[in-house]
């Protein structure tokens, strides 16, 4: 029996075996008439080099949990965002 769910649909291309291979989230948002824009570690550590994997991750889970759906996410929210968590040494409090 194989699992049910968005996600789920993605899986059924693939051998039980073979579930590490790709999925591709887009096209299982297209059929479902959803679009979904992704943003990772790298667009962090592109604004904060300081960072390490785990803190932009953070970051990015921060993001996530608080974003405003009037002004979405963009290069100044990753900046933001990475500023609230982790201040940059020596900025003003």
């Amino acid at each position: 029996m194989s699992p049910r769910g968005p996600i789920a649909e993605g899986r059924e291309h693939y051998a039980p075996a073979d579930r590490s291979a790709a999925i591709d989230v887009h096209a299982v948002l297209a059929r479902r008439r959803q679009i979904a824009i992704v943003w990772s570690v790298e667009d962090v550590l592109y604004v904060r080099s300081d960072l390490s994997d785990d803190q932009a991750w953070e970051v990015l889970e921060h993001v996530r949990d608080c974003q405003d759906a009037v002004y979405g996410v963009c290069w100044e929210t990753l900046q933001a965002a990475a500023e609230a968590l982790y201040p940059e040494p020596g900025a003003a409090l």
